[in-house]
Order: structure tokens, then C-alpha cells, then sequence
């Protein structure tokens, strides 16, 4: 056996150490944030998601369904809280907020791990692949997209994947393809399709490389249909591991309004030439941290999108080695990475460059996406092996031995005699060092922090809200107006304080920190997935309604209740509740409206209205002649088409009493006492998935008021159980359960047969 080295263990407790250096200050019990133009995907979107996943797990049921979002939403179909990702499960079990930060310490764990693995598998030394793990780990792609966590989360497997690529044309073995579809699983799983498909796509071109130089060096004509039968069996093991999030996420597409780009669309915020500027000035245009980035988006795209910073070092040793890799003799994975790089340069460049234009219009999958500027992903980790390759050929030009005296006078008795001190080990992790301190400047230069306590302070409208006894929704308008983040940044002290007081007006998803329910989220306006209805219908009251009468109706008919902004009116018969000052940089207060013409959660109508189709019940609900009290609109023939009613709606309403008595994230218990044939109508988003039981006997739902559900309830005391049971989460959990478990006894009996050692002396061989 042999003997133990402690400074084996060296480069195991750096990499576990660096995350924990350049996110220091969560130690001393701070936040991470970041922001957006609109607010922070980190606060707005990914912290509250922690919420939703929590209070799902801890009460031993899966997250499938948000009922305090956008009328009830399908979180997990949606997925970008990655509710069935291994580590997001386990987190769930700690404070949200500790599962945030930790997500984000684990990201950079993976990022950094598995690049530096995939280093020594090309035969870099341990300092040398140390190196390319925090160029790529630490560079502008990871730390400007903090906020993102989902985006960074699948990006920081990319090493993973090729690793295990390599892996396989190495040694052939099953176990990598079991490997690779895991990690291909594992992004899917994250939430983030768009860079799960480019790192597929990347995973795709790497295979074929491998293939055709296991083809050149061995002329092994067998590798052709090997190479294919890997990636076949690879993604077919990744899409059965990861079916319970692919199989509803599909059924949620196609009920979204995002379901195509236009290739203009794609590139609406491009990357340029003159953006390359960013890797020896990452903040030349300015920083958006300190309010500093005022450019025009349209014409000089989105900072984070285009940030393309390694270290100065990085670039620097990047463009040796290129040029060492293109001269004899030329090494072929390092040409691969000159390749990749330059392609993912091209990619980038969206509808100004023919090889995007090429890939969009043949290449299925492009078109779901906008932003190509991510593919600066496989850009940066391509110039980090060729930085590690560059590192390493400028270290061999330093002589073994000191070097000779040099001269700065003609006359010998001036000599000035000196030599370098380090041998070429040292030297490399004295670079090292210098390329963590230059990133630790840039990522402090970027990364914000808050106080928890701030942070999580309940807002003052929230405790009024939450005094309501009846089940109502809220509505925050405020990220229609002009946010602190865009102006101010995130890392002053003014920028600081106006974000948190701005936190009182309960941004969409924040809603469910607090417990509150919300007609509206966060994804509708930044450009995330969300149901096509409710957009419409948001799209409508945000800014195509000229009749403020139908404002206070069209709310109320979806049971919001409360609306929070900073205008001075919204509509008739919604009255100003409570104002709250936030400072004078707002220039107005923050205000809390009534709306008096809400109506129940849960309700009973005598008449129904048939809408021919779609547009039609749109036109119906959102037009003044419609009174949701009395009528519902329908848009499927009930059994019974009641005649007109011409009774008084609140006597009606107090002789067929329908009431709540349990109301769950999947399960709403209703009793109604019923006198004459109507319709019970619940404010809750009509979506797949969704059953019925009336009085233990399955009924039907229908489609009401263009966005939610009703049943048909003919005289006598009813109790309706409404129940989430949706066959796309069944089916794909079976086949994932299944496939899990397929997967666990191959690479177990793999294992007891000792056909594999995956990580065989990376960390200990020099």
C-alpha cells in the first residue's frame, strides 16, 4: 500500500476553498444578489422558487403545483426551480435561504471539479488544470450570471460531459455512457433547457471529433456507428433518467406563447466584434453593479450576455496557446478547442453571421431559443484548456537551472546580475495565484450583498394584506416602472437601501415568501415561460385597455383583491387603501388599492354564456357588458344551459352557498348547498391535470371565464373535491424511478466487478 501524503489532499481543499473565497461574505451572514433591468432573477425569481420547493418537501409532497402564482401555476413543469434536481431536493430540507446560497457554492464546486478533472485527463499537470478550473469557473460567464441560477447550474457540467466523452473513446467502456447520460440528466434537471440543448449540440461535435481521431490513429472503421450508438444510448439514458421534468415541461409548452423565435427576435441583443474589448477591459463600457452601464441594449446588447472576461492572464496565455497549438507538431485536442472557440465566436455574432443562420434554419431546436450570445459558455471554456496549454509552453521556456547573469552595461565592472527564484511548479502556481486575485477583483467588482435581516424584512402592506380573512390575491404593478437596479446598480449604499425599500411593494414571486397569492409572476414580464392566456389577459390590463370601468371587473372576476403601485389611480371602484413612503428617490409613495368589485375565491353563478372559441371568451370577459356574478362564460356546451336570470344575484348567492373548507397546494375541498342548477365557479388557473370529484363521482371541469375552472352543479348539497393529478408527472416519474434504478445496479455490479475507476489517480499523480 502506498503511503499517504498529505499534500495529495492539496488540491482537493483548493478547489472546495476557492467557492468560499470569492463568496466570503455569506460567511458573516449576508446574501448574495445581483441584478437585472427589471430586478434580480437571484431575489425575485430563484428565492422565492427555494420557498415554494421547501415548504413542498417539508411537507412530504412533490412541488407540482404553485397556487400562489399567476391564479395557480405548474412550478415544476415550468421547472426553472429545478424541483426534481438531486441537490435542490436535499437543500429543500434547510432554510430557503441557506438553500440559495448553497446552491450557488455547489454550482462553482461543480464547475471547478470537473474542469479540473477534465484537465488531467488531457494530461495537464495538477497546478496546470487548477488554473484552467478558475479561468472557466470564475470567469464573466459564471459570476455576471449569479443571478441566473439554473443557467450556470446545467452550463457547469459542460466539463463533466466532455470528460466522460473522452472517457469513453478512451477505454470504451459502458459505464461512461451510463456517465454521460447522467450528467445530461442532471441539466435537464436544472432547468435550464436552452444550455442543456447547447451543451448537447457542443457534447455532439466533441463525440464526432473523438470518433474521427480514434479512426485516424487506429483505423478502427467499427468507432463510425460506436460513435452513434454512444450518443444514442447517452441521451436516451438522459431522457429517461430526467422524464418526470421533460414530459410535463412539454405538455407546459405548448400551452405558453413561446414556443418559436423569429431569427431577428433571436438576435435582438447581439453580440459585436467590438465586445471582444471585454477580455482585457470587462468593465470599459461600464459596470451595471455600480449604475455604470447605461448603454442602449437594442444596439450594444445585455452586459451579462456578452461578458466575456478569463483574467488578464487567461487571454493572454490563451493566445500562446493557440499559437503553440498550430505548430508542429500540432496537438489535435487543442485544434478541436481553436475550432470550438472560433465557432462559438461565429455562433454568437446571432443573424449578422451565416453559420447561426445556418444552424437556425437547419439545425431542429435553434429556433426555441433567443440569446446565441450563451454559446460565449464553450468560448470561454475552450480559451481556458488553450490558456492551460499556453501556461504550460510559456513555463518550459524558463531554464531548469537559474538563469545566467544579464547585463545592463557595456563596461563588465557595471554588471547587475539576477536570476528568476522559482522553479517552473512554483512559477505556475505563483500565475495561478496572480489569475485568482485578478478575478476575485472582478467578481467583488460585480457581486452585491445584503444584509439577511434587510433582506427578509416582512413588508409593511404584506401584515395588512395577510389580516384578510377571506382568500384574496394581490397584484404588484411596480415592475412596470422604472427599477433601482437598472439606475442605481447593486453595490453602493444608495443602490443598497432603495432596493431593499422597494422590496415593500412585494415584487411577483416575492408573494411567496410572505404566503400571499398573486395574480401575476415574475417570468410573464422578464421574458420567461408562462401560460398564453394569462398573458393575454395581463398584456391587456398592462397595456391595451382604454376603459379603466373594465380594470376593477376583469381583477375582481380573478379574485384580486389588492394592488399595489406607485400611480395615483387604477380604476373605478378600487380605492386607495394605505400609502407608504420609501424615501424621496422614489419621488412618489407606494400605495395599496382596494378593489370592491372582487369576487370570491369560490362562487355560484345561475347563468352560463357558450363562447364560440378562444377569442371570442376573451372578448366576453374583458368587455363591460359581461358581469361575472351572474354569468359565467363557458366555452364547451354544459349539460344544461340555464335560462336567463332575473333574480337579484345577491339573494341568489346567499341561497346556494358554496364554501372552502380545505384548500391545498393540490387539493381544494369545497361543500355547496344547492337550490337551483348553476355553475360553482373557482378563480383557479384552468390547466391539464386538473380533476374533479363531486360527491365521490368523477366530473368534469370546464373552462371558465377564459382562464379558470368551473363544474356544473344540478340542486342538493354537494361536496367537490378539485384534485392535481397530472398523468404527464405519473408517467415520467415511473419511467425516471424505473430507469434510476436500472442505472444504479449496472454501474453497482460494474463496480463489484472492478470494470471501472473513473477518478483513478487524478488528484494524487503529479
Amino acid at each position: 500500500m502506498k503511503k499517504f501524503k498529505p499534500k495529495t489532499l492539496l488540491p482537493i481543499l483548493i478547489l472546495l476553498a476557492l467557492p468560499l473565497l470569492f463568496f466570503n461574505s455569506i460567511l458573516t451572514g449576508k446574501m448574495i444578489f445581483t441584478g437585472d433591468f427589471s430586478g434580480s432573477d437571484l431575489i425575485d425569481l430563484h428565492y422565492p422558487f427555494k420557498y415554494a420547493l421547501h415548504n413542498s418537501y417539508t411537507n412530504s409532497r412533490f412541488p407540482l403545483w404553485e397556487p400562489n402564482l399567476s391564479l395557480g401555476f405548474p412550478i415544476a413543469a415550468e421547472g426553472q426551480s429545478g424541483p426534481f434536481y438531486p441537490l435542490n431536493i436535499l437543500l429543500s430540507f434547510i432554510s430557503p435561504e441557506s438553500s440559495l446560497q448553497l446552491s450557488i457554492i455547489l454550482i462553482f464546486l461543480t464547475s471547478l471539479t470537473g474542469m479540473y478533472l477534465y484537465c488531467r485527463s488531457l494530461n495537464f499537470s495538477k497546478t496546470e488544470s487548477l488554473y484552467a478550473s478558475v479561468v472557466f469557473s470564475f470567469s464573466a460567464f459564471f459570476i455576471t450570471r449569479v443571478k441566473h441560477i439554473n443557467l450556470i447550474g446545467a452550463s457547469s457540467y459542460l466539463p463533466f460531459l466532455f470528460l466522460f466523452i473522452r472517457k469513453f473513446f478512451l477505454k470504451r467502456s459502458f459505464i461512461f455512457i451510463l456517465l454521460t447520460g447522467i450528467v445530461i440528466a442532471m441539466q435537464f434537471l436544472l432547468g435550464h433547457p436552452q444550455m442543456t440543448f447547447y451543451c448537447i449540440f457542443a457534447a455532439v461535435l466533441y463525440a464526432a471529433f473523438e470518433g474521427y481521431q480514434t479512426f485516424r490513429t487506429k483505423k478502427d472503421t467499427s468507432i463510425i456507428p460506436n460513435t452513434v450508438l454512444f450518443l444514442f444510448l447517452s441521451f436516451a439514458v438522459a431522457f429517461l433518467l430526467s422524464a418526470v421534468q421533460i414530459l410535463p415541461t412539454l405538455e407546459f409548452i405548448q400551452l405558453t406563447s413561446r414556443q418559436e423565435f423569429h431569427i431577428l427576435d433571436a438576435g435582438a441583443y447581439p453580440f459585436k466584434l467590438k465586445n471582444l474589448i471585454g477580455f482585457v477591459s470587462p468593465y470599459g463600457a461600464g459596470n451595471p453593479a455600480s449604475g455604470s452601464y447605461q448603454a442602449n441594449i437594442a444596439y450594444e446588447g445585455i452586459f451579462w450576455e456578452n461578458a466575456v472576461y478569463i483574467g488578464l492572464l487567461g487571454i493572454i496565455f490563451a493566445v500562446f496557446g493557440i499559437y503553440s497549438a498550430i505548430k508542429k507538431p500540432r496537438p489535435p485536442e487543442f485544434l478541436f478547442f481553436i475550432f470550438l472557440s472560433l465557432f462559438s465566436l461565429l455562433v454568437m455574432l446571432g443573424a449578422s453571421s451565416p453559420v447561426f443562420s445556418f444552424l437556425w434554419n437547419n439545425i431542429p431546436g435553434f429556433t426555441l431559443f433567443r440569446f446565441p450570445n450563451r454559446f460565449n459558455l464553450f468560448l470561454i471554456f475552450s480559451l481556458s484548456i488553450l490558456s492551460a496549454r499556453g501556461l504550460q509552453e510559456a513555463v518550459k521556456k524558463i531554464p531548469v537551472k537559474k538563469a545566467e547573469a544579464k547585463t545592463f552595461s557595456s563596461n563588465p565592472d557595471d554588471e547587475v546580475k539576477f536570476s528568476w527564484p522559482l522553479d517552473r511548479r512554483r512559477t505556475k502556481f505563483l500565475l495561478f495565484a496572480v489569475t485568482v486575485v485578478d478575478l476575485l477583483i472582478f467578481s467583488n467588482s460585480y457581486i452585491g450583498y445584503a444584509e439577511k435581516e434587510k433582506l427578509t424584512k416582512v413588508p409593511a402592506f404584506s401584515e395588512k394584506i395577510a389580516s384578510d380573512t377571506e382568500k384574496y390575491r394581490i397584484y404588484s404593478l411596480t415592475q412596470h416602472y422604472q427599477n433601482p437596479y437598472s439606475v442605481l446598480g447593486w453595490k453602493n449604499d444608495l443602490a443598497v437601501d432603495t432596493i431593499l425599500a422597494s422590496r415593500e411593494s412585494i415584487p411577483p414571486n416575492n408573494n411567496l415568501i410572505y404566503g400571499l397569492p398573486s395574480f401575476n409572476d415574475r417570468g410573464w414580464f422578464e421574458g420567461g415561460l408562462s401560460i398564453a392566456r394569462r398573458d393575454r389577459v395581463e398584456e391587456f390590463l398592462t397595456s391595451k385597455n382604454e376603459n379603466q370601468v373594465v380594470t376593477g371587473k376583469v381583477l375582481g372576476l380573478f379574485n384580486v383583491k389588492y394592488i399595489i403601485t406607485f400611480a395615483d389611480y387604477v380604476g373605478i371602484e378600487i380605492f386607495e387603501e394605505s400609502t407608504l413612503d420609501l424615501g424621496e428617490q422614489f419621488g412618489t409613495k407606494l400605495k395599496l388599492f382596494r378593489n370592491d368589485q372582487v369576487l370570491p375565491r369560490i362562487y355560484f353563478t345561475p347563468e352560463a354564456l357558450v363562447a364560440e372559441n378562444e377569442d371570442e371568451a376573451f372578448k366576453k370577459v374583458t368587455s363591460l357588458e359581461h358581469y361575472g356574478p351572474k354569468t359565467v362564460i363557458l366555452e364547451n356546451k354544459p349539460n344544461i344551459l340555464p335560462e336567463e336570470f332575473t333574480g337579484v344575484i345577491d339573494d341568489f348567492r346567499k341561497d346556494n352557498p358554496v364554501e372552502i373548507i380545505n384548500y391545498e397546494d393540490q387539493k381544494v375541498e369545497i361543500e355547496a348547498d344547492i337550490k337551483t342548477h348553476g355553475f360553482l365557479v373557482l378563480s383557479d388557473s384552468f390547466y391539464p391535470g386538473w380533476k374533479v370529484r363531486i360527491d365521490g363521482t368523477e366530473g368534469k371541469i370546464l373552462r371558465a371565464n377564459y382562464l379558470v375552472r368551473a363544474v356544473e352543479l344540478d340542486p342538493g348539497k354537494h361536496k367537490v373535491e378539485f384534485y392535481y393529478d397530472p398523468v404527464s408527472f405519473r408517467v415520467g416519474l415511473i419511467i425516471s424511478l424505473f430507469a434510476s434504478g436500472i442505472v444504479v445496479i449496472l454501474i453497482v455490479g460494474m463496480k463489484m466487478l472492478n470494470q471501472f475507476s473513473i477518478f483513478k489517480n487524478q488528484f494524487t499523480k503529479k
